[in-house]
Formats: C-alpha cells, structure tokens, sequence
C-alpha cells in the first residue's frame, strides 16, 4: 500500500495540490526539523518522498520513482555526492501525508552485494525473490531491486520476515543488513 501511495504522490506533486512548507539552503537540520514523513522534497527539480531522519547518522531516508535511499548530511546519495542540491523545497499534501502516517516507523534496509539468489519471506509466504539477478515481479510485493548485480531491499522492521540466500557462485559474500528508525515530526 504504502509503495503505490509514495509513487502516486510523487506524480500528483508535478501539479498545484501540494502546498510549499518550507524553502532554504539544503541542510540536514533543516529538513530533519521541519519535513514531516510523507513530505515532498524537491531538490534542483529532482524530487523524493521524505519518509524520516537517522539523527544518529545525520542522514534522511526518502522514497524516490526506484525505490529508498538514503541522503547524509551533504546530500550524499547511493556514495555519490551532489553538490548541486543547494536549495531544498518541502512540499505537503494532507491526504498523503495522512495515508502514510499508518506506515511503519522502523524499516530494515538490506543490500547484498555478491553471487547469490534471494527468497524473502513474511510469515512463511514469499514475498520477494532475485533469480539470475533479475526481481521476480511475478512473487515480489516488496521493495526489492537489483543493480549491477547488487540486491537491495526494505521491509518493515515489526513484521516477521526471512531472507534466504543461495550461493550462484564461488567468491565473497558481502552483505549489510540495517535498521533505520523514521522519525516523525
């Protein structure tokens, strides 16, 4: 649910339904204090779904077209840096925000990043799955993606869910598993 209502308002914040909050130099403390979770971050024309704040590692999590990331404190995103997001825009929309507030608040974002094929489980049923380093859209409902072989993935941190992973290939197995608390404004 949640996914469909990020995507949809980051297409209706291209019209004149979301109303501008805040607008200043991009800093982290500057979004941190005055974004609320489901709030439109428009930065140099690219715009994200502000879903909350890692005041502990000075980032923010957003949902973006692809999918979550995460920003540092210099707009650090995916390891490369954009000095260009000098200015940020808050947009809101009340509706939006209201339907996400009944999201989870702690996410776990995984990234696995060698030789193996993935099956993510909730409560027994699977919900997500990289064959060959391609998602199975036929069985995955969760955010999951692949790139350049490289998985990533998010699910809600209070639900009960499993990750397996099956070896492909011979090599190092390089993986990060990582709560991230959203905090809401």
């Amino acid at each position: 649910m949640y996914e469909y209502v990020f995507r949809r308002s980051l297409e209706d914040s291209k019209n004149n339904s979301f109303v501008v909050i805040g607008d200043a130099p991009w800093s982290f403390d500057y979004v941190a204090k005055n974004a609320k979770i489901g709030d439109i971050l428009r930065l140099s024309g690219h715009r994200a779904v502000y879903m909350g704040a890692d005041n502990n590692k000075k980032r923010i999590i957003l949902y973006e077209s692809n999918g979550m990331s995460t920003w540092g404190i210099n707009a650090v995103h995916y390891g490369t840096e954009h000095n260009s997001f000098s200015h940020v825009t808050i947009l809101r929309n009340e509706a939006y925000n209201n339907a996400i507030n009944g999201t989870a608040k702690k996410y776990i974002m995984g990234t696995v990043a060698c030789p193996v094929d993935i099956d993510i489980f909730k409560d027994g049923v699977l919900v997500g799955r990289v064959k060959d380093n391609v998602v199975d859209e036929d069985v995955t409902s969760i955010d999951l993606e692949v790139d350049n072989g490289e998985k990533n993935f998010i699910i809600p941190s209070n639900e009960n869910y499993q990750v397996k992973l099956y070896a492909t290939d011979a090599g190092k197995m390089s993986y990060t598993v990582e709560e991230v608390g959203m905090d809401a404004h």
